[in-house]
């Protein structure tokens, strides 16, 4: 499957099976519980075991990515982000996210607007920028670098601020983001608010206008 090939991209190799058998095992049964015997393949049935297995599976900027919360949808991912700050990068991330090929600074807004999330365990995401990785500021306003292993750097020599790709030097610490934790950051009490309307209107499928919202 495209979307669980994309989500579990950067897991350890042996996740993404294990969750794939898993999740046609949970198929199988619910075909024999539902008495389905055709042999055709149900794809709601076995979306429906791939969220169960996986907690869920959601689109964020056009890139699939395992939800940080079971059950988590895309709206409330979405609200999770639109209230996110510069602070919080560095609050729930390994450092401040900058760059790998120049520094740069990366911001809330560049995230939003541009950023892609991959999964790499325990709650951590890798943050994408375009597809590239982001790194994490040194102190001294550039990107964390480590030496190609192998490879010895002259001693007091610093890294290039552009280094050359594939030659001296490479990222040597990815920007990571603890979504898990701060999808469980208490809410303010209007989004507590507006979000326990939402759920209640999902629960009880009628539409309810939200606080704030045109009728």
């Amino acid at each position: 499957d495209a979307a669980l090939t994309e989500a579990f991209q950067f897991t350890p190799p042996a996740q993404m099976p294990a969750v794939a058998d898993a999740a046609m095992a949970l198929y199988a049964a619910e075909s024999v519980a539902t008495g389905d015997r055709s042999g055709s393949l149900d794809s709601k049935r076995l979306e429906a075991a791939i969220t169960r297995v996986t907690g869920g599976v959601l689109d964020v900027n056009d890139r699939e990515t395992l939800a940080p919360l079971r059950g988590m949808t895309e709206d409330r991912f979405e609200s999770m982000l639109d209230r996110l700050t510069d602070e919080d990068l560095e609050t729930y991330g390994n450092g401040r996210p900058v760059a790998a090929t120049n520094g740069a600074p990366f911001t809330a807004e560049d995230l939003r607007a541009h950023g892609t999330f991959a999964a790499v365990g325990r709650g951590r995401y890798l943050v994408l920028l375009h597809g590239h990785m982001l790194a994490v500021a040194d102190g001294r306003g550039g990107a964390q670098l480590a030496a190609r292993p192998g490879r010895r750097r002259h001693p007091g020599r610093r890294p290039a601020a552009h280094p050359p790709v594939g030659d001296e030097v490479r990222p040597g610490v990815p920007y990571t983001l603890d979504l898990t934790a701060l999808a469980r950051r208490p809410a303010t009490g209007m989004e507590a608010m507006t979000r326990a309307v939402a759920e209640a209107a999902a629960r009880a499928r009628t539409p309810i206008a939200l606080p704030g919202a045109a009728p």
